[in-house]
C-alpha cells in the first residue's frame, strides 16, 4: 500500500458541538533544527594572500557570528576550523546575517609576499535557512590599509512642509588617508556608477547585468574631478577630506541641516551653482542633464547608490555603450577604482525582488544596507566606515572590499572619523 506524503497545507480540525459544528486551522509545525555549517571562501582577487598563509580551503580561525534578523534568538559565535568551516550545529529556518573576522598574528604578516598588505579577514552576508542540514560558503576578503578611502557617505533628503517638498543639497562625501605616506587628490575622480537595485519588467537585472556587473569597469554618466596641478591638494596620513553639494551653513536654510562652508572642496552645478568663493569647486567633466537646479550632484539618496574615488582618465579615449534607456554611458576601467560604497536603498520598491547584486563582486563583494526606511529620520544620518581596534593612537579604518561589512549607520560627523 503506498504511503500518502504530508501535505504543507494547514490541517483542519473539526470539533463537534451539540449545538452545532467548528471549524479550526490548525498550522504545521515549523521545520525542524538541522546540522548547519558556514564556509569562508577567499574572494578571487584575494587568493595570493590566502595562499601564502596555506589556506587553501577556507579561512581557519575566525569568529563567526550569526545572528537571526528578526531578533528570535541571540546571537551565536564559534571559530572556523582549519578548513575554514564555522559548525553552527543546529539552525531553525529562517533569514539570519553572517559576520566574521580574523585578523593575522605578527608571524602570519611575516608570510606574506612584499607588497601584499592584507592584515586580516572580514566578512558579513545574509542567510536564509531551510531547516535542513546543509553547508553555505560566504565570501570573505582581505581587509587591507590602503591609502586613500572614502569614510562617510551624507546625501540623505529632507523632508520639509509642505509635503513632498525636499532639500537634496546639504550632503557630503567624506574621504579619509588611511595610509602612511602623505597622497595628493589632484585630478582624481568621484564617479557615479549605474546601479540597478530591482527586477523591473522594463529594465530586468538579467539584461541591465550587462552594465551593472561589468567587470571589467564602471559605467557612467556623471564624474567630477579634483582640481589641481598634481601636488596642490596633499592629504596628510589621519587627515580627511570633505567635499560638499553646497559648501555653506545648511542650518540657516534647514533646521536640521549642517554647516558645511568650511568644506574642502564642493560640486559643482554650472554657472548657476551656490558657489562659496572660499571653497576649490570640484570640475564637472561628464555630467548630462544630472541636475536641473544646477546644485551639482546629490547622488540620488532616496534610491541605491554606487560611488568610486577613481584615478584620472582620458575621457576621449573612454569604452561608449548605449544602455537599454537609450543613454549613452561612459566606462571607467576597473584599474582607475581606488575605492567604492554601494548603499541599497532606504526601503524596499513595490513587490520587485532585488537583484542579486548592485555591481560586481570585483569591486564590492556585498553591498551595504544598513540605512534606514524612515527618510525623516535618515536626514541626520550617515554611513560611515568601520574603525579597526586601536593601534598606537592612530585610527585606521577597515577596508574588506566589502560595504555590507565595512559601512556603519551613524549620525552625520564631518571630519570626525570613528
Amino acid at each position: 500500500m503506498r504511503s500518502t506524503p504530508r501535505s504543507p497545507l494547514p490541517i483542519l480540525v473539526v470539533f463537534a458541538a451539540a449545538c452545532g459544528g467548528a471549524t479550526t486551522v490548525v498550522d504545521p509545525p515549523p521545520p525542524p533544527a538541522a546540522g548547519f555549517t558556514v564556509l569562508l571562501a577567499p574572494v578571487a582577487e584575494d587568493q595570493v594572500a590566502a595562499q601564502a598563509l596555506g589556506w587553501t580551503a577556507g579561512i581557519p580561525g575566525a569568529d563567526v557570528t550569526i545572528t537571526p534578523n528578526d531578533s528570535s534568538a541571540a546571537p551565536r559565535t564559534v571559530q572556523s576550523s582549519g578548513a575554514g568551516v564555522a559548525d553552527f550545529g543546529t539552525l531553525p529556518a529562517g533569514a539570519y546575517i553572517v559576520e566574521a573576522k580574523r585578523w593575522l598574528t605578527a608571524s602570519e604578516l611575516a608570510k606574506l609576499p612584499p607588497g601584499e598588505d592584507a592584515n586580516g579577514w572580514i566578512a558579513r552576508a545574509p542567510l536564509t535557512a531551510t531547516g535542513q542540514a546543509g553547508q553555505r560558503q560566504i565570501p570573505i576578503s582581505a581587509n587591507r590599509r590602503k591609502g586613500l578611502v572614502i569614510s562617510e557617505w551624507a546625501f540623505n533628503t529632507a523632508r520639509l512642509p509642505p509635503i513632498n517638498h525636499t532639500y537634496p543639497y546639504g550632503g557630503f562625501l567624506e574621504l579619509y588617508n588611511n595610509g602612511d605616506t602623505t597622497v595628493y587628490v589632484d585630478g582624481l575622480t568621484i564617479v557615479q556608477a549605474m546601479e540597478l537595485e530591482y527586477d523591473y519588467p522594463t529594465f530586468p537585472c538579467s539584461v541591465m547585468g550587462r552594465w551593472t556587473n561589468d567587470r571589467t569597469g564602471l559605467w557612467t554618466r556623471h564624474i567630477q574631478q579634483f582640481p589641481g596641478r598634481g601636488h596642490d591638494h596633499p592629504v596628510a596620513p589621519g587627515a580627511v577630506v570633505v567635499i560638499a553639494i553646497d559648501a555653506i551653513d545648511h542650518s540657516k536654510i534647514v533646521s536640521r541641516g549642517i554647516d558645511l562652508s568650511h568644506a574642502d572642496f564642493e560640486f559643482w552645478g554650472g554657472p548657476g551653482d551656490v558657489d562659496n568663493p572660499a571653497v576649490p569647486n570640484m570640475i564637472d567633466t561628464l555630467s548630462v542633464g544630472y541636475d536641473l537646479t544646477g546644485h551639482g550632484p546629490v547622488y540620488d539618496a532616496g534610491s541605491g547608490v554606487v560611488l568610486a574615488l577613481a584615478r584620472p582618465y582620458n575621457l576621449a579615449a573612454t569604452p561608449r555603450s548605449t544602455a537599454t534607456d537609450g543613454k549613452e554611458w561612459a566606462q571607467v576601467g576597473a584599474d582607475l577604482i581606488i575605492d567604492i560604497v554601494s548603499l541599497w536603498a532606504e526601503a524596499p520598491y513595490l513587490d520587485y525582488p532585488r537583484c542579486s547584486q548592485m555591481v560586481n563582486s570585483r569591486f564590492d563583494v556585498e553591498s551595504s544596507d544598513v540605512r534606514d526606511v524612515d527618510e525623516n529620520i535618515e536626514y541626520d544620518y550617515s554611513v560611515s566606515r568601520r574603525a579597526l581596534p586601536s593601534t598606537n593612537g592612530r585610527v585606521l579604518l577597515q577596508h574588506s572590499h566589502s560595504s555590507g561589512a565595512d559601512f556603519v549607520h551613524t549620525l552625520r560627523s564631518p571630519r570626525l572619523v570613528p
